[in-house]
């Protein structure tokens, strides 16, 4: 409940600053580099260059390519990873994938009704999921509330798992 509550206001704080900044920017691709943090929000959002600083970002679909040097601030019905991002991901959605291509420099805070785990975490991950998938390597600890918890065959998590879950967690073998 402690994590759930945490998420919710950290969320709610990053969807403030995503559509109070007056450095806003219009939907759409984002093809080039851009030097210090971006803040943009819309319907489609693709962001193909790379973020300088922090990315704060909100949209019905919202793909990311480039890297982000600092920490990611993401929120969407469908988001996927697929660049690197330095600092940490505080992601939520309907449905959040960490792509294989892609990874955590720093911790993961995840909500959403999916979310899957592809690309290696430094730090720690928090989630709160309906099914929450994880495939990779964590560097740190990861802890959750979720309907369903599964960890593939190349998950590898280098300090403790803590959920809880009506259900017990299904392993691949591996």
């Amino acid at each position: 409940m402690r994590l759930r509550k945490t998420f919710l206001v950290a969320f709610a704080l990053m969807l403030a600053t995503i559509f109070s900044s007056s450095t806003a920017m219009a939907a759409g691709f984002i093809n080039s580099d851009v030097e210090k943090s971006l803040h943009v929000g819309g319907g489609s959002v693709f962001i193909n260059g790379n973020v300088g600083q922090n990315l704060y970002a909100g949209g019905g679909t919202l793909i990311l390519r480039g890297s982000v040097a600092d920490s990611a601030h993401i929120g969407g019905g469908n988001i996927i990873i697929e660049g690197n991002i330095a600092g940490d991901l505080l992601a939520g959605g309907g449905n959040i994938t960490i792509s294989p291509s892609a990874s955590i420099g720093g911790d993961l805070i995840v909500g959403g009704g999916n979310v899957v785990v592809e690309g290696p975490v430094l730090g720690n991950v928090s989630i709160g999921a309906g099914q929450a998938t994880i495939n990779s390597k964590i560097g740190g600890s990861v802890t959750g509330t979720v309907e369903g918890l599964s960890l593939g065959a190349e998950a590898e998590i280098g300090r403790d798992l803590n959920y809880k879950s009506l259900k017990e967690a299904q392993m691949a073998n591996g």
